[in-house]
């Protein structure tokens, strides 16, 4: 009788102990892929920042007046 509940003890110790393991499993999953969204959203937001810049100082430097002839530069 006392082995039975020493054994049911431990099954529950044991289910509590996995149940903390998959939240903790779970929080990480959850920041890893906030974390890497926002890098990613950097590094586009970065990436058309820097494109809009140098088309536009492509623009200047050509002198191209309108926005298809940048367009065209672009395709060309």
């Amino acid at each position: 009788m006392n082995s039975t509940l020493i054994r049911q003890d431990i099954e529950v110790l044991r289910s509590e102990a996995q149940r903390e393991i998959s939240v903790i499993n779970a929080r990480a999953d959850a920041q890893a892929t906030y974390f890497s969204n926002n890098a990613k959203a950097w590094v586009l937001n970065n990436t058309i920042t820097r494109l809009g810049s140098a088309y536009k100082n492509a623009k200047a430097t050509i002198g191209l007046t309108k926005s298809t002839d940048v367009l065209d530069y672009m395709f060309y």
